[in-house]
């Protein structure tokens, strides 16, 4: 439904905290999928204003472009962003989180648990090694070109009693003015959830998912979503993303050797959450973030490969041991040319950030040297929980930087 986006829709927004109370609405939806709700009419009155300013709303609206498309929308959180005294008084709203989907949902109100996932990305869909199209040129000088699309199998990749994962496939084809054609295909994780869930635990299910996909491809990504309910709607979930840079695949997991074995991948990655809570939510809350500072970044590697040690071994020893330790297991000791001094300086590093001792300042890490460092600790943090999950064939880190740069 990439379709939805800036685009402006007419229709009707319903207050679901108060019967019967409704206005007419234009909805503007921008490229991030925040949605802009102008009418003449409040949505609610003082009586009925909830706390802070926020509400939700629902409605059914049509694509101003194509009077033909009726979508459902639910307005998960709005917020009055002004409001004009002129003799048409006029609202204007803000929705920072939305669900949408194709058709009128009557029960929309009603339905809010789900029991389908549909899961892609750009990163994901290209690491995917299968495809339905079919292309063939048959001769590149009178541009004879025969293109037909035959939609994949279903692949199973996990079952439990609580849910399935499977990767799905779906394709669609345009002819506008007879010269333009093309085939769209898209690549899903389609995840069937055997009791219902909510929306809040269907995020949660994404985050799980996303996180096992990060450490896969080597790559910052939030999936996008569509949510299906009991009633057969898909509803696609909209919400701002400022966080994540997504880039090109550099080191991911051979797509054969998941295929292979993601049964217990996924089963050790389940079972993982609650033992490694802490350390997982710590790791993906700034890696591949915008805005966070080179030295909050630092601190936090080290501070999770602490953590990791004292799950591991248990034993008490000071943090250079610690940091050797896990250093000399893991394939950067075949990198790192003098592992011993690269430690030491990682400590030194962390003790200066951590108690602002000046004598450290000329033998800790440069903001460059920092920089350098959190990829090669992030390649390292990656690796350890890739072997959480039994997986081995971990390629080397190709955008590492293993020299020391310190203050001069």
């Amino acid at each position: 439904m990439n379709e939805i986006y800036n685009k402006y829709y007419v229709g009707i927004i319903y207050n679901p905290y108060k019967k019967d109370t409704s206005i007419n609405a234009i909805v503007y939806i921008d490229d991030k999928g925040i949605a802009t709700i102008s009418s003449i009419n409040g949505l609610w009155d003082n009586e009925y204003k909830p706390m802070d300013n926020i509400s939700m709303g629902y409605g059914f609206i049509h694509n101003v472009e194509d009077n033909n498309k009726t979508y459902t929308i639910q307005l998960l959180d709005i917020i009055q962003i002004s409001q004009n005294f002129s003799p048409l008084t006029k609202y204007r709203y803000r929705s920072n989180e939305i669900l949408i989907a194709e058709g009128i949902d009557k029960n929309v109100w009603k339905n809010t648990c789900y029991n389908t996932l549909l899961l892609t990305s750009k990163s994901f869909s290209r690491w995917v090694k299968i495809s339905g199209l079919k292309t063939k040129i048959k001769d590149l000088t009178n541009f004879d070109i025969a293109q037909n699309y035959i939609k994949p199998e279903t692949i199973d990749i996990f079952d439990n009693k609580e849910k399935s994962i499977q990767i799905f496939f779906r394709a669609q084809a345009s002819a506008a003015y007879n010269r333009e054609v093309y085939i769209k295909e898209q690549v899903f994780l389609l995840v069937k959830i055997k009791n219902l869930a909510d929306k809040n635990e269907t995020l949660s299910i994404r985050a799980k998912i996303d996180r096992l996909l990060i450490l896969i491809l080597d790559t910052p990504l939030i999936s996008d979503m569509e949510m299906r309910n009991e009633n057969g709607f898909y509803y696609k979930y909209l919400k701002p993303n400022h966080f994540y840079n997504e880039r090109d695949i550099v080191s991911p997991i051979d797509f054969e050797y998941f295929l292979n074995n993601s049964q217990i991948i996924f089963e050790k990655w389940f079972e993982k959450q609650k033992i490694l809570d802490l350390f997982i939510r710590r790791f993906f809350g700034v890696f591949g973030r915008y805005g966070i500072f080179v030295e909050d970044k630092f601190l936090t590697y080290i501070s999770i490969l602490e953590n990791f040690y004292k799950y591991k071994y248990k034993n008490k020893v000071n943090l250079k041991k610690q940091l050797l330790t896990i250093f000399t297991l893991s394939s950067l000791n075949e990198k790192i040319k003098d592992i011993d001094n690269y430690v030491e300086t990682l400590k030194i590093t962390r003790n200066y950030l951590t108690h602002s001792e000046e004598k450290h300042e000329k033998k800790s890490l440069s903001n460059i040297g920092m920089d350098k460092t959190n990829r090669v600790l992030e390649f390292l943090i990656r690796e350890l929980l890739l072997k959480e999950l039994s997986i081995e064939n971990i390629k080397g880190c190709k955008y590492c930087s293993y020299d020391i740069i310190k203050n001069q």
